[in-house]
């Protein structure tokens, strides 16, 4: 992406009052709160006074004291100094691309003090303050688990977004959470957002976490999530916005966690109980009937796989409601009776 279609979640012209006492008393700047942004708070913008010899110069920095340990934020960001000569200004404009450690700040272009003091320079107004444009947005993050993943909880594109809404209770009282997704990526794999506007609000199914829906996102966008504990709430999500590359994802990881490419018919609940699994099922059979509903067909493959008898295999026939199931679902489990018999 070029600099110029670089959209910024936060861009704004802040003010320095008083600044040429501010540095000659060498007096700390003060630190303009900008707001939350890739859902951190306390981001702030302030100027800093740099002496090198003989030379002062001041330079416009944004940090954030609450970064969590071992974050790194992949940023894009600018700095221009405002002034009344158009020229001077965009002279002063830089825009950067950078990693940022959780402990690190990012510097703007640093300015001659005496030069931003001289008035026929036109950089302070008639009252001596000095302005400072920023513009910042967060693409990615990563964590403890050294995994990067797409920030979707800012607006970082001016088009070709749309929102995903949900108010969580907690309490008593409750938060309300924004998602943003990109839809031309997401066409690659899903029709779901097909002809929707601009700027289209949507809800999670049930009372699923936004959380639970950018987990499914950055899947879908390829991120490795090795998270596994809300499986049975990721494959609902996915399932909702038609994602089945997620679905697929979330199937192979539902069978290495439950270890199902070997395991008893008859030991089945146990195995789901000591895996700590967030699915409900008391049969196999219900386990089929889910694999069908949300079109895990290596899932249902694998289940049947492990009927390894003729009595599990009646079992397994006995309790299962053929019209719940779906037409592959039928056929796969028609194949495995003719195993038996042929």
């Amino acid at each position: 992406m070029s600099n110029a279609e670089i959209f910024y979640t936060k861009r704004e012209v802040v003010h320095f009052e008083n600044f040429a006492q501010t540095v000659e008393n060498d007096f700390p700047f003060p630190e303009i709160p900008i707001g939350i942004v890739g859902k951190l708070d306390r981001w702030f913008i302030s100027l800093r006074k740099k002496v090198n010899g003989d030379e002062i110069s001041v330079v416009p920095f944004i940090s954030n004291n609450s970064m969590p340990k071992n974050a790194m934020y992949q940023i894009d960001y600018l700095f221009e100094w405002k002034n009344k000569k158009k020229e001077l200004e965009k002279s002063s404009s830089r825009k950067y691309a950078i990693e940022l450690n959780h402990d690190e700040i990012f510097l703007g272009c640093p300015m001659n003090f005496f030069n931003l003091m001289n008035s026929k320079n036109g950089w302070l107004d008639e009252n001596g303050t000095i302005s400072v444009e920023y513009g910042f947005r967060i693409k990615a993050n990563r964590g403890d688990d050294q995994i990067w993943r797409f920030n979707f909880y800012d607006k970082i594109l001016d088009k070709e977004q749309f929102r995903l809404e949900n108010v969580e209770l907690f309490y008593g009282g409750h938060t309300f959470q924004t998602y943003y997704g990109y839809k031309q990526i997401l066409e690659f794999h899903t029709n779901y957002f097909d002809g929707f506007p601009e700027d289209s609000v949507f809800t999670t199914p049930g009372c699923d976490s936004v959380e639970i829906a950018d987990m499914c996102f950055q899947i879908a966008h390829g991120v490795q999530i090795q998270e596994d504990s809300d499986l049975s709430k990721m494959i609902r999500i996915a399932r909702h916005f038609e994602l089945w590359n997620v679905t697929r994802y979330c199937e192979q990881k539902l069978i290495e966690k439950l270890r199902l490419e070997n395991f008893e018919i008859q030991k089945f609940v146990e195995k789901m109980e000591e895996s700590g699994s967030d699915f409900p099922f008391q049969t196999v059979v219900e386990f089929y009937l889910y694999s069908s509903e949300f079109r895990m067909r290596r899932l249902a493959g694998v289940i049947l796989r492990n009927i390894n008898s003729e009595r599990e295999m009646k079992d397994f026939l006995k309790g299962t409601v053929v019209f719940l199931l779906s037409g592959e679902a039928i056929k796969m489990m028609v194949r495995k009776v003719f195993d038996f018999y042929t």
